[in-house]
């Protein structure tokens, strides 16, 4: 069973953004929570933001050490993309946005691994994401 999504470039950022957290989420990166929920959060000052940022990480780190007792609480330390099926099956999906995204905002490339020709981490077949015509 295949689907369809249509979204406009906004969107399709949004999708790439969640799937990224997702990923980091799941692999124990814990640390990008506080900084997503931070960096959204303009009213803070830079004293504000480091000092919340060192409040917010040992919870971060005891909640992780919950859940992956193997990485313990310090935010360090993470597994990889390619540990978990639900990670890798993200990661296929993140990375055809992301180089599709890349692309149609610089034409001319450029030697970041956003422009690299995707490596496929899933079982799944590769999602397909193609910048329609106007």
């Amino acid at each position: 069973m295949r689907f369809t999504l249509d979204v406009n470039e906004e969107q399709a950022k949004l999708i790439q953004d969640a799937l990224e957290l997702y990923i980091r989420v799941r692999i124990g990166q814990w640390q990008e929570v506080a900084e997503v929920c931070m960096v959204k959060n303009d009213e803070l000052s830079g004293e504000e933001y480091v000092a919340q940022k060192n409040r917010v990480r040992p919870l971060l780190g005891e909640a992780r050490a919950i859940c992956f007792s193997e990485l313990g609480t310090d935010l360090c330390g993470s597994y990889g993309v390619s540990r978990f099926a639900d990670t890798r099956a993200a990661y296929d999906v993140f990375q055809v946005i992301r180089r599709e995204l890349s692309w149609a905002r610089h034409p001319k490339g450029a030697r970041t691994l956003d422009f690299d020709k995707t490596t496929q981490f899933s079982d799944l077949p590769m999602p397909v994401c193609k910048k329609s015509k106007d």
